[in-house]
């Protein structure tokens, strides 16, 4: 690796710390570059796919069975991943499903979308440094 790649990687590990850890997440894939990409590009599939079932249910209002399940699911994986703002959202996001309190839990969504924007953005420069 050339010196100027392994600062930008710890750039981007400084920057994104408190959204992704990337350090403790390479650790938990013992640092196999194969199998943290294919990880995380699952997580971004499946996550993409929640969301976007979790605002047709905010929309509809009435199963919060399903609800709870989304966000349980998000909160678990983003954990699985190391995303710990990500994770601490869909905690939130949970609670407010389990309280049946959708005004709440759709501000917390878009956040939770927002946040998961920027983590894509960051995942593709991780990705560049591999």
């Amino acid at each position: 690796r050339r010196s100027s790649d392994l600062i930008s990687l710890a750039d981007i590990n400084i920057k994104t710390a408190d959204l992704w850890d990337i350090k403790d997440f390479t650790d938990t894939t013992n640092n196999d570059p194969e199998l943290a990409v294919s990880l995380i590009e699952d997580y971004v599939e499946q996550t993409e796919a929640i969301l976007a079932a979790l605002k047709t249910e905010i929309e509809r209002g009435s199963d919060f069975a399903k609800l709870e399940l989304y966000t349980h699911t998000l909160k678990g994986s983003s954990s699985a991943i190391s995303a710990r703002k990500l994770t601490e959202t869909a905690k939130r996001m949970n609670i407010n499903a389990k309280q049946k309190n959708l005004v709440e839990l759709e501000a917390l969504r878009t956040e939770f979308c927002l946040d998961f924007l920027e983590l894509k953005q960051t995942i593709k420069t991780w990705k560049s440094t591999l």
